[in-house]
């Protein structure tokens, strides 16, 4: 979900979006990605339960588990933190060969690519 500029409108957004998922019986295939940590917070009321993700990446790993390349490169101690931590952290989005071997070496638990097939091969 993308941030709102309004966050009444963030909550109602994560209502309808929770609705739907519930609607059409996703809720537990669906992973909830959000720029807006309100938006996250309104979620996790709404599922607790449920995995959800903050996109932002100005949160040290006690607080969030998921971030953009950039940021886990300026500070990939965070991944070992996070795993103390008992967290799991995803990076994104991560598409060139170069890059993926950087997050698996660093031992991220997931990646987020446009080229899952490149991924694949390289987890082979």
């Amino acid at each position: 979900m993308k941030s709102l500029s309004d966050l009444k409108r963030e909550d109602l957004a994560a209502e309808k979006i929770v609705k739907a998922l519930r609607k059409y019986n996703l809720l537990d295939r669906t992973d909830i990605i959000a720029f807006s940590i309100n938006a996250c917070l309104a979620f996790k009321k709404l599922m607790p339960d449920g995995r959800i993700f903050y996109l932002n990446g100005d949160l040290a790993p006690r607080s969030i588990k998921n971030y953009s390349m950039s940021v886990l490169r300026k500070n990939p101690k965070w991944v070992e933190q996070a795993h103390k931590e008992g967290l799991e952290v995803n990076v994104w989005t991560v598409d060139t060969e170069e890059d993926m071997r950087y997050f698996i070496d660093l031992g991220v638990d997931y990646i987020t690519t446009d080229y899952p097939e490149r991924l694949q091969a390289l987890l082979k």
